[in-house]
């Protein structure tokens, strides 16, 4: 265990943890297949291998915020070069017309510009509004920096093989914490894999800002070859700690 000391005025220390892991494991980590094509920390590769094990199904994948359709995307492997049915989803209105140009070649590519929320804006009600099906998906991936932990546990009906989630890299991976809804806090690993357990998922990787589910029924695999404990896979890298002496009481 690493730390780096910041010491303030009042007596505050700042201390970084660069990392608190434990590799000595028996199991490897499932990001050991980290790759990025398109995406950001090693999803690519994860989810590849991922694939590889448990096998495609539908080849039907989901995504928003998705931005331009590329940069970071968890999906754009899959529609660019594998054919995989793909639905897109970006608010905001200049990225959506980069959605569309990006992906206009592309005719299993599906394109919508809403923001995915809660009730009337679920996922699911977006879906059944604009006549896309939301059985037998293979792979889902939320990241709108703001109400993943929400749309997460809003899901009713539509059980992904795979989720990817983004969560917040500077809480705490042991806590189970989440800001409120509409703010733009996000959610620890920990809130996160609460409500994925509660929905029937096994968490197998962590990334630096995403947390990768697979359902119950097909993760066995994964679970037998690599080490899947949350205590031992988190990561606190950007988690920052603030502790004082007992004199500013």
């Amino acid at each position: 265990m690493k730390y780096f000391l910041y010491i303030l005025c009042f007596s505050y220390i700042i201390i970084s943890v660069e990392s608190i892991n434990n590799k000595d494991k028996d199991k490897p980590y499932l990001t050991k297949h980290s790759n990025n094509y398109y995406s950001q920390f090693g999803e690519d590769g994860i989810l590849e291998y991922i694939f590889s094990v448990i096998g495609v199904g539908s080849k039907i994948c989901i995504e928003f915020g998705a931005w331009d359709g590329q940069l970071y995307s968890n999906t754009a492997l899959l529609w660019k070069h594998q054919e995989w049915y793909t639905y897109l989803l970006e608010i905001n209105s200049e990225r959506y017309l980069d959605l569309v140009e990006n992906t206009k070649s592309h005719p299993k590519v599906f394109t919508i510009n809403e923001g995915v929320g809660i009730h009337e804006n679920s996922l699911e009600n977006i879906l059944i509004r604009n006549h896309l099906s939301y059985e037998y998906i293979d792979l889902l991936s939320i990241d709108i920096d703001s109400n993943d932990y929400y749309i997460f546990e809003s899901l009713e009906i539509m059980r992904p093989r795979v989720i990817v989630c983004e969560y917040n890299p500077t809480l705490p991976s042991e806590l189970d914490v989440y800001g409120a809804y509409g703010e733009s806090m996000g959610a620890s690993i920990s809130a996160l894999d609460k409500v994925a357990i509660s929905k029937g998922y096994t968490l197998v990787a962590i990334t630096v800002t995403n947390g990768i589910w697979v359902r119950n029924d097909v993760a066995q695999p994964l679970i037998d070859e690599f080490d899947v404990d949350i205590r031992h896979i988190k990561l606190n890298t950007w988690v920052t700690y603030l502790v004082s002496d007992y004199d500013v009481w």
